[in-house]
């Protein structure tokens, strides 16, 4: 066995053993997760939190631990997924079903989605067949968003000085040029935004085809954690540079580094009007852009796909003047 299994196996054991340690305290100190049946481990993050199969009351269900301090992101996930759930329980677009939560244990659990990630399934499928399997996600964003939706004069400075902040972290030389060539065309529309009003919805916070899970029956909406007030292009923007910098177009046909069609998806799902269209989403798109910093440990692959996306996008906001 090499160092680096012996080592993975190894953080992999503690993993267990730290899991199994806070199941053993939370269920001693809970009547209701006492009567839990705890499954596999999904995900786990040290010192964060872990993921895991388990029964609640004889469903599939899936457990959210916090696995340090209490993690108040865990309240306002518990009160956004009960405030969607009527709106988002019926039909082919939904959510999983908030079950049980214990706010002093950090214990979360929601109904187990049947399904594939919208991701992974997209990346399976032929360019024809993936652009409507993709393209769904703006019915479901524009479902969940409409009962939330107003009106608000548009404030684009806080957003420019987020992306100035992670440009500033961006390891990559070339990246972190392009990167000041789309934020000076970003400050330029941003005076154009300044005038304006966007819409404004409480959004999921963290949208992309991964946190989509699509069966035969239904498409439905996992991880609310970051669900906020925001304007709504962000999660749009957040869906198609998700795919955008891993080089995903299935369409064969590019729109501010993202693909064309899908971009009209949401344009036609939410009825973006011509500044919504034209200024205010290739905003967020290249805001969306810079906020991703990659990592240092990012395969070649991936940076010539993020490399390229900085290109296209860059190419397409210089012709927005």
């Amino acid at each position: 066995m090499t160092q680096d299994n012996s080592s993975r196996l190894a953080a992999d054991l503690d993993a267990l053993m730290n899991v199994s340690t806070r199941i053993e305290a939370i269920q001693t100190a809970d009547p209701v997760l006492a009567q839990v049946e705890m499954g596999e481990i999904i995900r786990h993050v040290a010192g964060r939190h872990a993921v895991l199969h388990c029964n609640y009351n004889g469903l599939d269900a899936v457990l959210r631990l916090s696995m340090g301090a209490r993690d108040i992101g865990l309240d306002q996930t518990w009160a956004e997924m009960n405030r969607l759930w009527p709106q988002m329980k019926t039909g082919r677009l939904t959510m999983a079903q908030p079950l049980y939560y214990a706010p002093d244990h950090g214990a979360l659990i929601v109904s187990h989605a049947p399904g594939r990630s919208l991701f992974d399934l997209a990346r399976s499928l032929a360019p024809e067949d993936a652009t409507p399997a993709l393209a769904e996600a703006a019915h479901w964003l524009r479902r969940a968003t409409l009962d939330s939706e107003e009106h608000r004069a548009a404030r684009p400075g806080p957003w420019l000085k987020r992306a100035q902040a992670a440009s500033a972290k961006q390891p990559f030389a070339d990246l972190q040029g392009l990167e000041a060539e789309i934020f000076t065309i970003l400050e330029a529309l941003a005076g154009r935004i300044s005038s304006l009003e966007w819409r404004v919805a409480i959004i999921h916070g963290d949208f992309h085809p991964g946190n989509l899970l699509r069966s035969d029956e239904y498409l439905t909406g996992i991880d609310f954690g970051g669900s906020h007030s925001l304007p709504i292009y962000k999660d749009m923007a957040r869906c198609l540079m998700h795919l955008g910098r891993r080089g995903i177009l299935p369409s064969g046909q590019s729109w501010m580094g993202v693909d064309a069609r899908l971009a009209d998806a949401f344009v036609d799902a939410f009825q973006l009007g011509p500044e919504e269209r034209g200024t205010i989403l290739p905003f967020f798109l290249g805001v969306e852009a810079i906020l991703r910093v990659e990592r240092r440990d990012l395969p070649a692959r991936r940076l010539s796909r993020a490399r390229q996306m900085y290109e296209r996008l860059l190419s397409d906001l210089q012709r927005l003047g």
